[in-house]
């Protein structure tokens, strides 16, 4: 946790909290907060991160291998307009709409 302006800070730019106490003493959550808690409940323990390749300079992605062998596969999508994403897994596509600034979660079962 840190202070209402983020610190402390150990570096100049360094990471800001992603919780802080306001002036008011009350913890607040910060976007970095949201991001963390989405990988933490998205990402099972005993899961085996895989092969993940990008094609596009607007999105991020990782994908994660769960111990009930589905395929987890979080998006990171900060542009302000929709993005189509195409998955291709043992030969199957798979199509995928991104929101706009988005962190999107696809869970594709085990085949």
């Amino acid at each position: 946790i840190g202070y209402q302006d983020g610190g402390p800070r150990h570096v100049d730019g360094g990471f800001a909290a992603p919780l802080f106490l306001n002036a008011s003493g009350e913890v607040v959550q910060t976007v970095a907060y949201a991001y963390l808690n989405l990988f933490m409940s998205a990402i099972p323990a005993g899961s085996v991160r895989i092969g993940c390749s990008v094609f596009s300079s607007s999105v991020e992605a990782t994908a994660v291998r769960t111990p009930e062998s589905n395929i987890q596969v979080l998006l990171y999508h900060p542009a302000p307009q929709e993005a189509l994403v195409h998955f291709r897994v043992s030969g199957k596509v798979v199509s995928a709409e991104l929101p706009p600034e988005s962190l999107t979660e696809i869970t594709i079962d085990s085949f």
